[in-house]
């Protein structure tokens, strides 16, 4: 127990090596500690060593957020390979798998759609998120994530529409009707 808190005390100060030293010995003591074992490979990846940390996920994707974190880290990975070095098949598979668990996940279509913007299939990811916001539960950061799509894309007017269209649309963003009658904030009596 004192190692996880020292584990997670080096991860707040960015003592990676340290941290993963401190988990190791947890796993040592105990090789089923899960919380060990994945911050482990949350010190790995912080240390850039991608392919050690996603041998460790790869075995805790039925964790929750596990397969979203090694989902992320094989965009990354990827991304810097050389193109004919890519496998995004890897990656298709574990969201192939979240999909069939939970089909209307906002979550997922997120991640699916980085992963189509990293292959530079914006168009495609385009359409993952704008069917992805006809089910979702918390539509505004799916049209944050449309909206940067766009950007990144210079399509500047394209985001302010999106972002328009987010506004107008139920989104726990309230419109304020405009007033002509000056507004107190303060009133001073005299």
């Amino acid at each position: 127990m004192v190692n996880l808190q020292l584990g997670e005390a080096y991860r707040q100060m960015g003592r990676y090596e340290e941290q993963r030293e401190a988990f190791q010995k947890v796993v040592q003591l105990n090789p089923q500690a899960v919380d060990a074992r994945l911050g482990e490979a949350a010190s790995l990846s912080a240390l850039g060593r991608l392919d050690e940390a996603l041998a460790i996920y790869g075995n805790y994707l039925d964790v929750p957020n596990v397969a979203r974190q090694a989902v992320q880290l094989m965009i990354v990975r990827n991304l810097q390979r050389a193109p004919e070095q890519r496998d995004w098949q890897a990656v298709e598979r574990i969201l192939n798998a979240l999909t069939q668990a939970n089909p209307e996940s906002g979550d997922v279509a997120l991640l699916r759609a980085e992963t189509l913007q990293a292959q530079g299939r914006t168009p495609e990811a385009r359409e993952t998120l704008e069917q992805a916001r006809k089910f979702e539960t918390a539509p505004a950061r799916i049209s944050a994530a449309l909206a940067r799509l766009a950007a990144q894309s210079d399509d500047f007017a394209g985001a302010q529409e999106v972002l328009a269209t987010a506004e107008q649309q139920d989104l726990n963003l309230l419109p304020v009707a405009p007033t002509h009658e000056p507004v107190t904030i303060l009133s001073s009596t005299g």
